[in-house]
């Protein structure tokens, strides 16, 4: 055991810390709970919003991979994975241990077993798209032989709302947060009618 290493409990109380205390600890499936969205599509005058809400909730990852093994196959490792208890001088052995919030990868098989502390909630409200418009009035455009225009400002995925911070809450725990984000996109346009 190593500084920093988290301590779990015996909960069969047999004097052991092994496989036989695993208890449930949270809805331990892939599936989120609830799936929901809903979309807004407002007008005033020559205005026009929409906007398209999408979510989960009741749904729990685990990422313990990414703190007991950060580089695996050559990635790199998460911006979080530097506070962690470490040695402030790696190469030798008797210097100090630095505190962190996570613990050490010396004793990665003992902290790497099923905990709350490596469980995220992963519940998240997402702005998947927001468009605001506004049509120019049709008297102007008709002496143009042009039926409408409509100029526009939208955005993809601009918001999410989720206690998960250091990865985007959509990607799956299989991949410790290493994928690459989703990408968020702002477009201006207009829409002409002849």
């Amino acid at each position: 055991m190593s500084p920093g290493d988290l301590i779990y409990e015996d909960y069969n109380k047999d004097g052991r810390i092994d496989d036989n205390d695993i208890h449930p600890l949270a809805r331990n499936n892939q599936i989120p709970g609830v799936n929901f969205g809903t979309t807004i599509s407002l007008s005033w005058k020559a205005f026009d919003l929409n906007m398209l809400f999408q979510g989960i909730s009741q749904y729990w990852v685990e990422y313990t991979e990414s703190w007991t093994n950060p580089l695996p196959f050559g990635r790199n490792g998460l911006d979080i994975f530097m506070d962690r208890w470490h040695k402030e001088d790696i190469f030798d052995k008797t210097s100090a241990w630095v505190p962190g919030k996570y613990p050490s990868t010396l004793s990665k098989a003992y902290n790497g077993r099923p905990s709350l502390f490596w469980r995220y909630n992963a519940s998240y409200v997402r702005l998947k798209s927001l468009e605001v418009g506004y049509s120019l009035p049709g008297q102007m455009l008709r002496k143009a032989g042009i039926k409408r225009v409509r100029v526009y400002v939208n955005a993809f995925n601009p918001l999410t709302w989720s206690k998960l911070k250091f990865v985007d809450p959509e990607h799956s725990p299989g991949e410790d947060g290493k994928e690459y984000p989703i990408v968020k996109n702002y477009n201006i346009g207009v829409n002409v009618t002849f």
